[in-house]
This record gives structure tokens, sequence and C-alpha cells, in this order.
């Protein structure tokens, strides 16, 4: 098919035509926006996460209230078929 200089002739001019493509590269593109934080600020998610435990918490206790009260009726009907 090739001879052996051939194949060496093709393998060089393919890498160094490789070399010149990451030459053109940029590293620019992948660099986060000014003012915009690679990673989510901790702080804020755990403040977050306090904040929804702290409403699902009131939710629940509004539900026991509701249980202890005695003016819940439970309405219980037969099972559907899907």
């Amino acid at each position: 098919m090739f001879n052996p200089r051939m194949r060496w002739f093709m393998l060089i001019t393919a890498n160094v035509l490789f070399c010149c493509m990451l030459g053109f590269h940029q590293n620019s593109s992948a660099a986060p926006g000014a003012g915009r934080q690679p990673f989510s600020n901790s702080v804020e998610q755990r403040g977050e996460m306090i904040r929804q435990l702290e409403r699902l918490n009131a939710q629940l206790q509004e539900q026991n209230q509701l249980l202890r009260s005695g003016k819940l009726q439970v309405i219980a009907s037969e099972k559907r078929q899907l």
C-alpha cells in the first residue's frame, strides 16, 4: 500500500496539523462571566434550606393541631381501578 517513508510523512503531517488546530483553540470561551460565580454559594443554599425546613415545620404543626382538635373528618371511599 504505502511504503514506510510515506507512512511516517503522513503521520508527522497529521500531528503537525493537529498541533496547529490546538494552537487556534481559545480558552476564554470557557471562562465564567464577570459577576457570576462558578459554583453556588453554600451559605445561601443553607439559608434557603433552613427557611424551607422552617415552613415545613410550621405546616406540620398546623396539621398536628388540626388532628388533635378533633374537627377533622375522614371519608373513606372504595378503591378506584386505573
